[in-house]
């Protein structure tokens, strides 16, 4: 049996998340630990992770974007083992008006060389918040699979949850997606859909999603919302979440519920910014920013 795993660390100053999966496997997760921002922790973390699946340290294939660690943690990794590859920041290396990210474009082309890490693109997920003008250049340059971030059914509460609606609304995308050359019925497009108590969740809501993605094979991941102290929305009840996805499944589409992990640590999807720096914007500011 091929014990090799594929692992994306996403390290932040308190906390780290990292995404692993099993070489020929479909199947993906999320481990969290804690984490100073330190080589050390990071270490640990992974030597954590490494304990939990019962592999050795050494069966990891490590990918991270180089952030407060920089590549000093790349070196660390190495010392110990590990394949490891770094990208680098996209803001240091973005070129004028260049919308796809040059750096990640080609660190996932790297990836499916077979001089690289050989995986297929099949394996290989973009998320994207809209960037309409966008998505036929990624079919054409890297032919990988698509995640939305959708998380509304109307424009207005969308321009209000992923502000770039307000450039590219729910229509435009929509068509985007409807003619993206990748997507069929056995390589469908995710729907990333965060429910937010009384904002997005209700079964009207579920009944326009369904009237909204017809004729696009897809599947739609509904993400309980992973609240912080002082955040402007509440996560939708469990029975409400049920409800939402069984309208959804009764018409047709795959509709996965996230299992939050993490929030022990305040470390699950959405939580990992640094308290300190969500402790310097009152509730006002961002009750302001997001539009309520």
């Amino acid at each position: 049996m091929n014990n090799t795993y594929y692992v994306g660390l996403d390290v932040h100053k308190e906390s780290i998340a990292i995404a692993y999966t099993q070489q020929g496997s479909r199947e993906d997760a999320v481990f969290h630990g804690k984490c100073g921002g330190s080589n050390l922790a990071a270490e640990r973390a992974l030597r954590a992770l490494a304990k939990k699946l019962r592999v050795k340290l050494q069966d990891f294939k490590v990918c991270y974007e180089a952030g407060p660690t920089g590549f000093v943690l790349a070196r660390h990794l190495i010392r110990l083992g590990l394949d490891c590859v770094v990208m680098a920041p996209t803001k240091t290396t973005r070129k004028p008006n260049e919308k796809i990210k040059t750096d990640k474009r080609d660190a996932m082309k790297i990836a499916m060389d077979p001089e690289g890490i050989q995986l297929s693109r099949r394996r290989i997920t973009l998320s994207t918040s809209g960037v309409v003008p966008e998505i036929a250049r990624t079919a054409a340059e890297i032919g990988c699979q698509l995640a939305v971030s959708f998380h509304a059914t109307t424009d207005a509460v969308r321009d209000r949850l992923v502000p770039i609606n307000k450039r590219w609304n729910i229509s435009e995308l929509l068509d985007a997606l409807r003619s993206y050359p990748k997507a069929s019925n056995s390589e469908r497009i995710t729907f990333e859909y965060v429910m937010l108590n009384g904002v997005n969740d209700s079964d009207e809501d579920a009944r326009r999603l369904i009237r909204l993605i017809e004729g696009i094979p897809a599947k739609i991941n509904l993400i309980p919302f992973n609240e912080w102290p002082g955040a402007p929305y509440t996560r939708s009840s469990n029975n409400r979440i049920r409800a939402f996805a069984d309208i959804i499944y009764k018409a047709g589409y795959a509709t996965p519920i996230r299992t939050p992990r993490g929030e022990d640590i305040m470390a699950a999807c959405g939580q990992l910014k640094s308290a300190t720096e969500r402790a310097r914007k009152s509730r006002r500011q961002i009750e302001a920013e997001t539009g309520l």
